[in-house]
């Protein structure tokens, strides 16, 4: 029998979007279980434009894949059903599934909107005991499955549950990592991104057994400082283990004052994109994402108000959180000359760059786009004339416009 100061469950809603959206249907009184046929959630089914979201398992046995555009989808699925997202109802039952786990954990700390880590009770019964209990009651009371990973790590919880899905419990101890973790393929590492596996190939580490018995001098070498962290995941160590994580930021801010009265709108608005990009790239350097946008405005006679806005999901996006924040100031504006402009991005949340955020219809175009920026930023500061073209002059048709 192991025994364990502390025990973590990842619970990972399998399919979460697809299933939530079939859930929702049957519901309303469909009759057809989206689940069981080629069926995904996209963009814009209508327009057949935008990304895959969430994919059905037949969709999937078919080749089709989370992100790919749905033109492309279509070739290989000619039959695919596709439905649009519905953000708010799957928001929703997000907080449905935390408020559940409340029943066995009091502390329950989100991952992303499907998935999350709950510390186990011994109180309340055996490890797979509760485990079941819980997945039990997730499909019985939400309608939708689960697959949950156990360990002494968070690390390797999220690893497990990974494993066989769907509505599967499995385990992954430190004690374990050389029987399950280590004859896993290097690509299948969670954290490893797509263009690291190639770079360990090269030097022959297929495996993660392989690359956890691998000098980490080595590892420095090819890696810098991410191969000691993978080194450290491969044997099972989470982060906060290693080093102290810094403290996280409860906010993100930036104010821009001019030297004379702002009072023609175009030129407003740019100097709000102004504001947003040296806030977004401050945003993404601390790798995170915001739920809540403020924006703050200073009058010529001094003269402050502001107004705040929750996103419907959260995000770093420039061109995202632009669009918010003129729709916010649109709103608020009362025709007065400005002299200041300040905008604070609150209620943030870590960016898991490893998984694809779902609510962020947000083409692969717009994150190289942010990068750039965000590297000329870093490097020469915010004292270049550094604009988005494409949403100034987007401004100047834009029915939100005053």
């Amino acid at each position: 029998m192991i025994k364990l100061s502390k025990i973590y469950f990842h619970i990972d809603v399998n399919n979460a979007f697809l299933s939530w959206e079939a859930v929702k249907r049957l519901k309303e009184g469909e009759q057809i279980d989206l689940r069981t046929i080629p069926s995904a959630v996209a963009g814009d089914p209508k327009n057949r434009t935008g990304i895959i979201l969430a994919k059905s398992k037949p969709a999937k046995d078919m080749g089709v894949k989370t992100g790919e555009p749905i033109f492309a989808a279509m070739k290989k699925c000619p039959n695919l059903l596709c439905v649009p997202p519905n953000h708010s109802y799957y928001e929703a039952e997000s907080k449905k599934l935390r408020k559940l786990l409340e029943d066995f954990s009091d502390e329950i700390e989100p991952y992303s909107i499907d998935e999350c880590f709950i510390s186990y009770i011994p109180l309340l019964g055996s490890v797979m005991d509760v485990a079941n209990s819980i997945k039990d009651r997730i499909f019985n009371e939400l309608g939708f499955t689960v697959n949950i990973g156990i360990s002494d790590t968070k690390y390797l919880a999220k690893v497990a549950s990974d494993f066989e899905k769907p509505n599967k419990i499995h385990t992954l101890y430190t004690s374990e990592i050389k029987e399950k973790f280590w004859p896993l393929p290097i690509e299948n590492m969670f954290l490893l991104g797509g263009k690291t596996a190639p770079k360990l190939k090269a030097i022959g580490i297929d495996t993660v057994g392989k690359l956890a018995n691998t000098d980490i001098n080595i590892l420095k070498v090819h890696l810098k400082s991410q191969g000691e962290d993978l080194y450290n995941y491969a044997w099972g160590k989470d982060i906060d283990e290693r080093h102290q994580r810094k403290e996280t930021p409860k906010s993100v801010g930036h104010s821009k004052t001019s030297s004379y009265d702002l009072t023609n709108l175009e030129e407003i608005y740019s100097f709000i994109l102004d504001v947003v990009q040296d806030t977004c790239n401050r945003l993404r350097k601390e790798n995170m994402k915001a739920n809540t946008i403020t924006i703050s405005l200073k009058t010529s006679n001094f003269k402050v108000y502001s107004s705040s806005a929750t996103l419907d999901f959260p995000t770093n996006g420039t061109s995202e959180i632009y669009k918010d924040c003129k729709n916010i100031f649109n709103k608020m504006y009362k025709g007065e000359p400005l002299r200041l402009i300040g905008v604070s991005l609150s209620n943030l949340e870590l960016d898991e760059t490893t998984q694809l955020n779902l609510f962020e219809n947000f083409s692969e175009k717009e994150h190289k786009l942010d990068k750039t920026v965000d590297n000329i930023l870093n490097k020469f500061g915010n004292n270049h004339l550094i604009t988005r073209g494409s949403l100034i002059h987007s401004d100047k048709n834009s029915k939100n416009n005053i």
